[in-house]
């Protein structure tokens, strides 16, 4: 019994005793102490002591539900079963129209080893009341309590016989034969409930996974609801069933198969229904779960076969984000040029034009193509917050197009543009100083880098700024280099590098490497060399400049940068899972220390049996 129910019973006591006459009061006050000592003893586990208090209350007062309660659970918990049967045939000689107090005794007679009685009795009950559901209900459930499943079962199937309804307590059914392990006839229950509640499709596929991931049940399952979905093919909630138990166990082809069936037989059954959302709704859930393929295969159906689909603009730019995923550039940039040209200053149009703009930039390097994109949203967009991306990719663009004066009025644009939220003005006052900053470094102008620098980088300014890493990895190298000739040969290296010139840039390192030996820039530069290598797709040198570096790296500032891309070579470039496990573990062994400790950890693990 739950506190507030104690709490309430106490109440009632409580209330009636205090409007007795005084001799009557002082006699119920003794029983009421009697009862809060008899609750006391059985909330410690007192049950013996409980159970005689119970007994001498129960005396005084048969009639007092309260105390019949207390006895009997004390009872139950001491399984005394013959006393607690001579108590409970008492309050049925009281009220013998107590039905729930019959089944109770039968489950009691049960427990008491009189089975025979037990099952007399609760064929009695049923046979009293042939057509009532709830007695049939409290039969089975004091069987089921009893673990007589099958019992229960029988009662249930006899109910629908009676009621003349093969639908009555499917649920029930279900979760019986669900503990039986009968998993094909608990889907039947679910599918006979499902098709009277087609509402209620979340519950049942909920309780269908978590059905053991076994391949015996899931062929049970799967048989049956499609044995449901050929029998009655316009009730589409049986499909929809099907389809999601499919994608439970990621069969993405089959599940496809049924949704565009779905969409076939939602047509012809319902005019109303929206054509190709049912597609839609299956792309969505293999883009969240990875299956880009059958995702592509969805929305493409979509459009080919569903123009007229409400969201048919925003289907164009999910496929085209999932060919962008799978680095399918060209197949992306043709949904998005679409898309552009489709729906002209809509939201969809701005998404375009960036993506199209970054693309052209960073995979096909075609700056003209970029630039053009980029604008097209300060002149479709002026006012939209998108617009800072397009300035600082413009000012990029210049940048490697060796026009730095451009690349400044862009950059500037941004630095003085106004946002009404104050973070994101502060995050991008900060990216604009940056970028303005590398604009000094490429000009050799170090003290005008370092002032903007000191902005972002300023002392008991926040730390976890998105820009601030960056800025003081600039910072440093300006104010720890003593050589400032060999400075600006860095800085002119890391600009044919954005021109993506990149034989000048590995010329200029080198110069340095050779020339300026013994200066601290010599680390940066053989490690600016191997990602050059690597931009390059020369992996082999790369990892023999990192070893270099590793090798010369006594105080261990670049060291553990060098191994963790020697790992991350030899693990996505040669899927060399080995060589990249033994080039992350000497970054532990070496830089036990390191910032990338946690990281390289994790890369570990996830190595661990590749």
């Amino acid at each position: 019994m739950s506190r507030f129910y104690k709490y309430i019973f106490l109440i009632l006591i409580e209330l009636i005793v205090s409007q007795y006459p005084v001799d009557a009061q002082r006699q119920d006050a003794i029983l009421l102490n009697q009862f809060r000592l008899a609750r006391q003893y059985e909330n410690l586990g007192q049950i013996e002591k409980a159970a005689e208090l119970y007994l001498q209350l129960y005396r005084q007062n048969p009639n007092s539900p309260v105390f019949f309660e207390g006895l009997k659970r004390s009872y139950q918990y001491l399984r005394r079963y013959s006393e607690l049967v001579e108590i409970i045939q008492a309050q049925l000689q009281r009220n013998p129209s107590n039905v729930r107090l019959r089944a109770e005794l039968a489950s009691v007679y049960f427990r008491n080893g009189q089975e025979k009685l037990a099952f007399e009795t609760w064929e009695r009950i049923l046979k009293d009341f042939p057509r009532q559901p709830p007695v049939y209900r409290l039969v089975a459930n004091t069987m089921f309590a009893n673990r007589l499943y099958d019992r229960g079962i029988k009662v249930y199937l006899r109910a629908r016989k009676m009621l003349g309804d093969e639908n009555v307590f499917a649920t029930e059914l279900a979760r019986l034969y669900t503990l039986r392990q009968s998993y094909r006839k608990a889907t039947r229950e679910y599918l006979r409930f499902l098709g009277q509640n087609p509402t209620q499709l979340k519950y049942v596929e909920r309780r269908l996974a978590s059905f053991p991931a076994e391949s015996q049940v899931y062929h049970d399952v799967i048989s049956e609801i499609k044995k449901w979905t050929h029998e009655h093919p316009n009730t589409l909630v049986f499909r929809k069933l099907l389809i999601s138990y499919y994608l439970c166990y990621s069969n993405y082809r089959e599940a496809l198969r049924e949704v565009i069936e779905l969409e076939r037989l939602g047509k012809l059954t319902d005019s109303k229904i929206l054509s190709g959302e049912e597609l839609f709704k299956f792309a969505q859930n293999c883009y969240k779960e990875g299956a880009y393929e059958f995702a592509i295969q969805a929305l493409n159906q979509i459009l080919e076969n569903y123009p007229q689909f409400p969201r048919i603009g925003e289907a164009r730019v999910k496929l085209a984000n999932i060919y962008l995923k799978q680095n399918k550039l060209k197949e992306s940039l043709a949904c998005f040029e679409t898309i552009a040209r489709d729906y002209p200053e809509t939201r969809w149009a701005l998404q375009a034009y960036l993506t199209i703009g970054t693309i052209a930039l960073e995979y096909f390097f075609d700056l003209n193509r970029a630039i053009s994109n980029f604008q097209q949203v300060l002149k479709q967009f002026p006012h939209h917050d998108e617009r800072f991306e397009a300035l600082f990719k413009l000012g990029d663009c210049w940048v490697a197009k060796n026009n730095l004066d451009q690349a400044e009025k862009y950059y500037r644009q941004a630095l003085n543009a106004s946002v009404r939220d104050p973070k994101s003005q502060t995050d991008i006052r900060d990216r604009a100083r940056l970028k303005l900053a590398e604009l000094e470094f490429y000009r050799g102008n170090f003290d005008k880098a370092r002032k903007y620098l000191e902005k972002i980088v300023s002392p008991g300014g926040e730390l976890d700024k998105p820009y601030v890493n960056d800025a003081l990895e600039l910072f440093l190298l300006i104010n720890n280099q003593e050589n400032p000739e060999a400075l600006r040969l860095f800085a002119l290296a890391e600009q044919r590098e954005r021109e993506r010139k990149y034989a000048k840039a590995e010329k200029l390192l080198r110069k340095i490497i050779q020339k300026y030996p013994s200066t601290n820039l010599t680390k940066q530069a053989l490690f600016r060399l191997g990602k050059i290598k690597e931009l390059q797709a020369n992996y082999s040198d790369a990892i023999s400049i990192y070893r270099d570096l590793v090798t010369s790296d006594s105080l261990g500032t670049l060291g553990d940068l060098a191994l963790n891309r020697i790992g991350q070579i030899y693990e996505q470039r040669f899927q060399d899972f080995a060589k990249a496990k033994i080039a992350y573990e000497e970054v532990l062994i070496k830089y036990p220390d390191s910032l990338l400790a946690e990281e390289i950890r994790k890369k570990i693990r996830n190595l661990e049996g590749r």
